[in-house]
């Protein structure tokens, strides 16, 4: 849903499936879903909740978290 390939783009669906993802333990939908939070994309924009989320999928392994933390300036 978040980039539209097959489906009709909505960032509010991508958001649902992100959540369910985390509930689910994947650390690749918590880096997507605190990317959401960062954005706002499909959810009001929360920069504290996203970068909390950020640095947990950091913390549990995630390369991409890590380097979006390294390059934050935070």
């Amino acid at each position: 849903y978040a980039s539209g390939q097959g489906v009709d783009k909505d960032e509010t669906a991508a958001f649902y499936w992100y959540r369910r993802a985390v509930a689910a333990g994947s650390i690749a939908g918590m880096r997507k879903m605190a990317i959401a939070l960062l954005d706002g994309r499909g959810v009001r924009q929360n920069r504290e909740a996203g970068f909390k989320l950020l640095q947990r999928a950091a913390a549990s392994g995630d390369r991409t978290a890590q380097f979006m933390l390294q390059h934050s300036g935070k």
